[in-house]
C-alpha cells in the first residue's frame, strides 16, 4: 500500500489511466464514425434499390410457381402488395429496417442494465454492418428475441411455449438455416425446464419435419421463371 501512495507510482499510474481514456476514446469513436459511414452508404441503395440484388431477391420468393423453400414471407408480401399496390421493394425495406432498429432498441436497453460500453453494439462484430440490414438475418434474429422473451417467464404458459414454436417454425420457413441456431436455442430453453421439458419433444419433431420439406422442395428453374413472371405481372 505505500508503495502504491509513493508520488512516483502514482504519476505511473496516473499515466497509464489516462492513455487507457485515451484508447477506449479513440476506439470509439472510430466505431461510431464507421458506424455513420454505413449508414451513409446504405442511404444510396435505400433511395435507389437495384430491382434484381440478392438482398432484394431472396425476398421476392412466393409460392406463385409452385410451392418452394423460403417462399412464405415472399407469398404474404406478395398478397399485401397485390392490395395494395404499394412498391415491393419499399415494404422490403420497411420489414428489414424495423426489425434491425428494434435489435438494437432490445440490446441498448440491455446493455445499460448490465453497465457494458453502448457502442461495442455499433462494432462490425455486432450491429455495426448496417449495409447488409436489407436481408432475412436480422428478422431471424429478431425471431430469437421474441421467443426468448415469450420463455423468459420462470412458469410460461402452454399459450406462450406454442407461440414461441410457432414463430420458431415460421423463421425456418423464412431461411431453413434458422434450424441450426435458432431451432437449438428454442430447444434448449425447452429442455432445461421441467414444466416446459414435455414440449421439447414436440419442438424437435415439427422442426425436423420443417427441415425436411426445405430439403424437398428446393424449386426448380421453371418456378424461379414463375416467380419472376408474377412479380412483372404486378408491375
Amino acid at each position: 500500500m505505500d508503495s502504491i501512495l509513493r508520488s512516483d507510482n502514482l504519476l505511473k499510474l496516473t499515466e497509464k489511466l489516462h492513455l487507457r481514456r485515451v484508447l477506449w476514446a479513440c476506439v470509439s469513436l472510430v466505431l461510431i464514425l464507421a458506424y455513420a459511414y454505413n449508414w451513409f452508404t446504405l442511404k444510396f441503395d435505400l433511395v435507389r434499390p437495384e430491382t434484381w440484388s440478392y438482398s432484394y431477391t431472396e425476398l421476392l420468393i412466393n409460392f406463385e410457381a409452385g410451392y418452394v423453400r423460403r417462399g412464405l414471407l415472399g407469398q404474404l408480401l406478395y398478397w399485401f402488395v397485390d392490395a395494395t399496390g404499394l412498391n415491393p421493394l419499399y415494404v422490403i425495406q420497411a420489414i428489414c429496417i424495423s426489425a434491425y432498429l428494434v435489435i438494437l432498441a432490445y440490446m441498448l436497453v440491455k446493455f445499460r442494465q448490465q453497465h457494458f460500453c453502448w457502442w461495442i453494439l455499433v462494432s462490425p462484430l455486432l450491429l455495426g454492418l448496417t449495409i447488409s440490414m436489407i436481408r432475412k438475418d436480422y428478422l431471424m434474429v429478431l425471431t430469437v428475441l421474441i421467443v426468448v422473451s415469450l420463455l423468459r417467464r420462470e412458469h410460461p404458459g402452454p399459450w406462450r411455449v406454442i407461440a414461441a414454436i410457432a414463430f420458431s417454425l415460421f423463421a425456418q420457413m423464412i431461411h431453413e438455416v434458422y434450424f441450426f441456431w435458432g431451432t437449438t436455442i428454442l430447444l434448449l430453453i425447452l429442455y432445461s425446464r421441467p414444466d416446459t421439458r414435455r414440449y421439447t419433444i414436440w419442438a424437435a419433431v415439427l422442426s425436423a419435419l420443417c427441415f425436411i420439406q426445405a430439403c424437398l422442395f428446393h424449386g426448380s428453374i421453371d418456378q424461379a421463371r414463375g416467380i419472376v413472371e408474377s412479380w412483372q405481372r404486378l408491375e
